[in-house]
């Protein structure tokens, strides 16, 4: 991405703010991530859904990594900071022509939030178990890692 567009970015974009979920409606949030190639900028987009409703979606496992380097990624046009591990994920999980939907509990939880991060990760469980899909990540492979795996 250009140097201009990049200051654009980041002069117009805020940083996100959560929409509250709601409790009554057994509510969780889902991220949409835009199609386009591996090196195009990661934009999504963070909806609440009741999951009483059977949403598809793929839950994300994956090791949060080191958040001393933070990388932006767009959310609802605002700039969420997110780790280089997390980033590198949803780069290797985006379609090029089409969108996938993920609950990834680093983005669909509010962490910031004491309380609801405490009731979110008691319904962890349930979560996953009505994913479509769960998808892991372990990071970026090398070849050690490759041939490890084929043993």
């Amino acid at each position: 991405m250009g140097g201009k567009r990049k200051r654009e970015i980041d002069e117009e974009c805020l940083e996100y703010r959560y929409k509250e979920l709601s409790i009554p409606r057994n509510e969780i949030r889902l991220l949409s991530l835009q199609p386009g190639r591996f090196d195009d900028e990661l934009r999504c987009t963070l909806r609440n859904v009741s999951l009483d409703e059977n949403p598809e979606y793929h839950a994300l496992s994956y090791t949060w990594g080191d958040p001393a380097n933070p990388k932006p990624v767009l959310i609802n046009g605002s700039i969420f900071n997110v780790t280089v591990n997390l980033y590198d994920a949803l780069q290797h999980f985006r379609d090029p022509f089409g969108l996938r939907t993920f609950w990834i509990d680093a983005l669909c939880i509010n962490q910031n939030d004491l309380l609801e991060r405490s009731k979110q990760v008691l319904r962890m469980r349930d979560i996953y178990f009505k994913a479509d899909r769960v998808e892991v990540w372990i990071g970026k492979g090398d070849e050690s890692d490759y041939t490890a795996i084929e043993l």
